[in-house]
């Protein structure tokens, strides 16, 4: 925790020491003092001074920030500090907070809503130790509130969040597959209506990040696994929650492919390509710290477009783009670049259902969460957006309506 200076209780006496005259009375040996006022109140030579409370109110003591993490387990170590030093100003300390004199944890939400345009980084780019990289985590962990809540009046026990592990999600998903999966591709609507499903094909363009030109050596057949970056978490703006979330960028040892950072018209996505192979890309631009964020926004949204073959696109502008575009470069260190890659992946025949069939089939409803562990796999939902997607072997539950104008088309016949 961020501690009082040790130079509070000196200034304090210094800033509000106020020494009164004294002089004798004719006639007697009593003493009388002559104070001086401030805001309407008085401190006498013999008198007692106000609370420091009462002074800081006033502005008559500076006091070092004294904040507190905030009470969340939503709140993350934060994986910066392997990279650069955090500045502290006042307001991301408060907002933020520093578990150390060299690191931060707060969560994406609001780093982004709130401190981003604070946050900047030294130039220092000061490389951690193991050392301090486990000291701050120790310090964070210790700070967390213990499970329980408090003793006392008015301290009541904080509810968890309602999350599903992964083995109770895939018995849900495993029903909803057995009742609505089909392979018939016949006429519907886009949106599926109560006890009408939808039959539709996706056809989906993808628009992912090439670091530093590392898809082409994930592509060659003379790639060695060693030589490529290993999985981790890339922060990104969600056009679809308005707030970071992370994203995977690297090889994959389990899956055994390579794992890139992308955007497709309902939010951030990855694009899992396998090594040694080749992909068809198209837009091709490369991006650096230098280049104007705004016009490269439109460039992109007439691109996508074009390439869906529409007019405009739902739900989706060319400022929702340019955010993304701008923790795109964020993310980027000192010499790094990104090639912008339009990617078309294979049509694919899916069932939409309606969230009210879901419910009535199973009696609950479940948003997927991603990122997690596997004991917060998923979550109750009563958001009333939301479609369900049945493929062969898998369910989606979180499709929107802007999902659906944007990416399917139904069967001519």
């Amino acid at each position: 925790m961020v501690t009082k200076s040790n130079n509070v209780k000196s200034n304090f006496n210094m800033e509000n020491s106020i020494m009164g005259k004294t002089k004798r009375k004719k006639g007697g040996g009593a003493k009388f003092t002559r104070s001086r006022v401030h805001s309407g109140r008085a401190r006498t030579h013999s008198g007692k001074s106000r609370t420091k409370k009462q002074a800081m109110s006033r502005g008559r003591l500076t006091k070092k920030e004294k904040v507190s993490i905030p009470k969340s387990k939503t709140y993350t170590y934060c994986e910066k500090v392997k990279e650069i030093t955090p500045s502290r100003t006042r307001v991301c300390k408060q907002l933020c907070h520093s578990m150390s004199k060299k690191g931060y944890v707060y969560t994406p939400s609001s780093w982004m809503t709130r401190c981003q345009n604070r946050q900047v980084y030294s130039s220092d780019k000061h490389k951690y130790t193991n050392k301090e990289l486990k000291e701050n985590k120790e310090r964070y962990e210790k700070s967390l509130p213990k499970k329980g809540g408090g003793k006392g009046r008015g301290k009541t026990k904080r509810k968890s969040k309602s999350y599903i592990t992964k083995e109770v999600y895939k018995v849900w998903e495993k029903t909803i597959l057995d009742r609505y999966y089909s392979d018939e591709k016949k006429k519907t609507p886009i949106i599926p209506t109560n006890g009408n499903p939808s039959h539709l094909k996706q056809s989906k363009w993808i628009l992912f990040l090439d670091i530093n030109n590392i898809f082409k050596q994930a592509s060659s057949k003379k790639v060695k696994v060693a030589d490529l970056p290993v999985k981790e978490k890339k922060s990104l703006y969600n056009i679809g929650t308005k707030q970071l979330d992370n994203v995977s960028y690297g090889y994959d040892s389990d899956e055994d492919e390579f794992k890139y950072p992308a955007l497709d018209l309902g939010g951030n996505t990855v694009f899992r390509s396998k090594l040694k192979t080749s992909y068809e890309t198209k837009f091709n631009f490369k991006l650096t710290k230098d280049t104007k964020l705004r016009g490269l926004s439109t460039n992109i949204y007439n691109e996508w477009t074009k390439l869906l073959g529409k007019t405009k696109i739902t739900g989706v502008t060319s400022k929702d783009i340019e955010k993304w575009l701008i923790s795109v470069i964020k993310m980027l260190k000192e010499d790094d670049y990104i090639i912008l890659r339009f990617f078309q992946l294979p049509t694919i025949h899916r069932i939409i259902i309606t969230q009210s069939d879901i419910r009535k089939l199973t009696g609950k409803y479940y948003e997927r969460i991603y990122d997690l562990s596997e004991e917060e796999y998923a979550k109750d939902s009563n958001n009333k957006k939301y479609y369900t997607m049945v493929e062969s072997h898998f369910a989606n539950p979180n499709i929107t309506k802007q999902n659906l104008l944007n990416e399917y088309s139904v069967y001519k016949k």
